[in-house]
């Protein structure tokens, strides 16, 4: 699931190689902004049938690309953080 979700921020964040380091900011890295956060979330929300409503509570699991992904998992898995 992980690697699924990692190619999806891929996507997201217009990486046309490879999958985004997961030590990386990604902000700084990658320059993320709010329009490809929010194509992050609707590409997950396709993906796994799920309804995130909560963009604010993301904002504060967006330290590094590894910690992001591991909290959008939890959210798929139902899991709180």
């Amino acid at each position: 699931m992980k690697e699924k979700i990692m190619f999806l921020l891929a996507d997201s964040i217009g990486l046309d190689e490879g999958l985004p380091d997961t030590d990386a900011d990604p902000i700084k890295k990658y320059e993320m902004d709010s329009v490809m956060i929010l194509d992050f979330v609707i590409r997950i929300e396709d993906e796994y049938g799920i309804d995130f409503q909560d963009f604010s509570e993301l904002s504060n699991h967006m330290s590094t690309v590894g910690e992001m992904t591991d909290y959008m998992m939890g959210m798929i898995k139902g899991g709180s953080h």
